[in-house]
């Protein structure tokens, strides 16, 4: 699955890269259950935390960005990033490791 190339990713080119600044990283898991989890994130050796049965949360966010009077989309993955006062700052449905370090850059820069 795509999760497999992505998700380790995420940790290497963004979790890694930011561990010395006040930067958090979080996935969020709709629909697998703790055990298929716990396998594939200790199969990868993955450290960033997943939050499951996070359905609602995701929902939440994927239907804020659909405009009124048009359906939820749905994407998989979809990247969020929150500032630290609760702004969304950037979010995409295709993961772009470059897109979401200058994302975070720019907001590092601005403190």
């Amino acid at each position: 699955p795509v999760c497999s190339l992505e998700v380790p990713d995420i940790q290497n080119a963004i979790t890694d890269r930011y561990a010395a600044e006040d930067v958090e990283v979080w996935l969020l898991n709709t629909q697998d259950n703790e055990g298929d989890v716990w396998d594939f994130t200790e199969g990868v050796g993955l450290t960033v935390p997943s939050l499951l049965a996070a359905g609602d949360l995701y929902e939440r966010y994927s239907r804020s960005a659909t405009a009124e009077g048009e359906e939820p989309w749905a994407p998989y993955p979809l990247q969020v990033i929150v500032d630290q006062d609760g702004i969304i700052r950037y979010m995409a449905q295709q993961y772009d490791a470059m897109a979401v370090q200058r994302s975070i850059d720019g907001m590092l820069e601005g403190r």
